[in-house]
């Protein structure tokens, strides 16, 4: 009986598939401030299949003890292997542009990228000194 009920237990979790997460981040220009990225992938797919992906940005103050979050945001965004550029334009405002090379294309296979990216979003923010936070700027 536990054998059959451990089969079962393995079969379960091997059919919700995995979940891909990337990560990345970047620094502020006088590294007052970092943004970091989290993006998921669907459940039971490949990260390369376009599919919705949840994709996490938060801003933080850098060299707190704290690690005060100023800014944390979940998107959903449809692609295949979501891609992003970070651009701090200034120590207050920054930019991510999200791009993917097409349905099924990973960004480590150079042989089959297009000459260009497909563009799926992007998304700027700013310093608010009355607030102390960034916020999406629109």
């Amino acid at each position: 009986m536990k054998k059959h009920l451990a089969s079962i237990g393995f079969m379960a979790i091997a059919l919700c598939g995995c979940m891909h997460t990337v990560e990345g981040g970047s620094d502020s220009p006088a590294k007052h401030y970092s943004l970091w990225l989290n993006s998921h992938g669907a459940s039971g797919k490949a990260y390369v299949d376009k599919t919705k992906k949840k994709i996490w940005i938060s801003i933080g103050k850098r060299g707190s003890t704290d690690s005060e979050v100023l800014f944390q945001q979940r998107y959903i965004l449809t692609g295949s292997d979501i891609e992003w550029k970070i651009s701090w334009d200034s120590d207050r405002t920054v930019s991510v542009e999200f791009y993917d090379w097409g349905d099924g294309v990973s960004n480590y296979d150079n042989m089959k990228h297009m000459t260009a990216s497909n563009h799926i979003a992007q998304i700027s923010f700013i310093f608010d000194q009355t607030t102390g936070k960034f916020s999406e700027q629109k």
